[in-house]
């Protein structure tokens, strides 16, 4: 089952949606092809309601067949994921209504709400769970006798994660003894902050290892200040960032052992020329055995930092944004280090041309699925291109290994330098695109090598295309001369400076497009009126610019009568 039509005026504008692994409702506060970008498994069907579908929802229940539909739907499929955000109370009383006599057969059960939602939580559990509830996850704010409620109620469950603005230590101290009496069970506790007042570092000893306890920052009532060190080898941080008036810390062995984070951001100012790291920072950082993310700003790249990148065993993540360029080709070939566990690395902003010889460094990052450069502009002089062809060749074949399958590439060029072109040449020597899942590109136009590189991606399911030259045309058509890609993507955003009816003809030909966003100053009616609702039945499509404001009244006169409800 793929499409669940329900032939009543009321409800002509939805459509639930199986087709991307989840149940999604036409017209959600959340741009559609933002949520497909997000990593979901196969076969796996996930139900979002938030403040504004409910209320749509809550329309149709005036339908005594329409009602009795609904509660035969969930009791033939099973929703592997429920997902409720609410806001309003006026939600909590229209959700009740909505799944009144409906019964999920669900492991996994996630609430958001910036309101004190106990009491929706509680009747919920009555109501719509079975006891085969394993996952449960909220974000709200609660008192200590409410979060006894909860988990008095939700017994059965064998892992909670609750995130909430504030955690005081007695809540803590509580939870502590909790966990150590159900060790059978998985707690994760997220804290914006800790209200560090009457701690007792003896119960923050006893903390058991099957609660983590994570918090941003101290807020005894009377400051707001960073997690006292005394604290840190009990607590995690998913975030911690490093000023330039605090490098000085940073050669501590003992700190970096203690600090229990996830993130770690050296930021130098912007206005002020690149700083230098000193060396001994990262033999220090190597203690930090939790460490998935890291991020500098404005640093200068050395050898000794690209050398610490390449040689951790914890990082996955790496973003280095407003860099000078200190590299040494030589030094990297003569190193044997190669790294599996690096997923993604993001330039940003970079102060000097990034030459083909650094992608010898790139090339040892066996393990890396995404790639992001922003503003970051590529040396592609011909004469660097052989010399560097010679010695990639010689790093795979000493190495054994082919080039590298990247999942998702994003390129965003620069408006001062409209000449830089052809990125993904530069980059093909390392990177194999057949596998691409996701691929951005925003530059001045494409060239040919850029199509015909395109043409070989069979995988896309994103594609989002932005020209920066107004005077540059993009062929739609020989964008998407490969006809495997009517098939695979299901997310398109485009930006052009004028699109025509020949390119939505083209868009027209995906099969399960779910998404497609225009943007586009030069729209007239003619293109238009080539829109047809019959090519986009389970498309959420929307054109960016004009806004509909902008638009003439014809335009949203038709796009309206064509797509039924309001267009925007």
């Amino acid at each position: 089952m793929e499409f669940i039509y329900f032939d009543e005026k009321i409800t002509k504008s939805y459509i639930v949606i199986t087709d991307c692994n989840k149940v999604s409702f036409k017209k959600d506060s959340c741009s559609l092809y933002e949520n497909c970008m997000k990593k979901i498994q196969k076969n796996k069907i996930y139900l979002r309601l938030n403040d504004h579908n409910v209320k749509k929802l809550s329309k149709f229940m005036v339908s005594y067949n329409l009602k009795n539909t609904w509660i035969f739907l969930f009791k033939i499929i099973r929703i592997d994921l429920v997902y409720f955000v609410f806001d309003l109370e006026e939600s909590f009383e229209i959700i009740f209504k909505l799944l009144f006599g409906v019964k999920f057969y669900t492991e996994k059960f996630y609430f958001h709400s910036f309101k004190n939602a106990t009491i929706i939580l509680l009747k919920i559990r009555y109501h719509l769970f079975l006891k085969n509830l394993n996952v449960l996850k909220f974000n709200f704010h609660f008192n200590l006798n409410e979060l006894k409620q909860i988990l008095s109620l939700y017994d059965n469950v064998k892992k909670i994660t609750i995130k909430t603005h504030e955690i005081n230590f007695g809540t803590l101290k509580f939870l502590i003894n909790y966990c150590s009496d159900n060790s059978y069970k998985s707690f994760k506790v997220i804290s914006f902050s800790y209200n560090s007042s009457n701690t007792d570092i003896n119960v923050l000893k006893n903390i058991p290892a099957n609660l983590l306890f994570f918090a941003g920052c101290d807020n005894n009532g009377v400051e707001i200040k960073r997690i006292s060190t005394s604290y840190m080898p009990f607590m995690y941080n998913n975030y911690y960032s490093i000023p330039q008036n605090s490098f000085k810390s940073c050669y501590n062995i003992i700190f970096w052992e203690c600090l229990n984070v996830r993130e770690i951001k050296f930021w130098y100012d912007e206005t002020l020329s690149s700083a230098k790291l000193d060396d001994s920072i990262f033999q220090s950082l190597r203690y930090c055995k939790t460490l998935k993310k890291f991020s500098v700003r404005n640093i200068e790249l050395t050898d000794k930092l690209l050398v610490y990148i390449l040689e951790s065993t914890t990082l996955i993540f790496v973003e280095i944004i407003d860099y000078e360029w200190l590299f040494d080709d030589q030094f990297f070939l003569r190193t044997n280090t190669l790294n599996f566990d690096l997923k993604v690395f993001s330039f940003e902003d970079s102060k000097s041309l990034i030459e083909p010889n650094f992608m010898l460094y790139l090339a040892r990052f066996r393990g890396l699925s995404g790639l992001k450069f922003y503003y970051t502009e590529f040396y592609l002089r011909k004469k660097y291109f052989e010399n560097f062809n010679d010695k990639i060749s010689m790093f795979f074949s000493k190495k054994a290994c082919n080039r590298i399958y990247l999942k998702n590439l994003e390129i965003k060029g620069s408006s001062l330098h409209p000449d830089t072109k052809n990125c993904l040449y530069f980059l093909s020597d390392v990177y194999d695109f057949a596998n691409l899942q996701s691929i951005s590109i925003s530059s001045y136009g494409l060239t040919e090598m850029d199509y015909d590189f395109f043409n070989k991606m069979n995988k896309l399911k994103v594609v989002i295309i932005k020209s920066i030259g107004e005077s540059e045309r993009i062929d739609f058509k020989r964008l998407f001369n490969n006809k495997e890609l009517f098939n695979t993507v299901i997310v398109i955003n485009i930006s052009v400076s004028k699109i025509t009816s020949d390119n939505i003809q083209t868009l027209s030909c995906f099969r399960n497009l779910m998404g497609l966003s225009i943007s586009s100053p030069l729209i007239d009616y003619a293109t238009i009126q080539s829109i047809r609702r019959k090519y986009f039945k389970k498309t959420d499509f929307v054109i960016t610019e004009p806004i509909r404001k902008d638009r003439s009244s014809f335009i949203n006169q038709y796009l309206d009568s064509e797509f039924i409800y309001g267009f925007s």
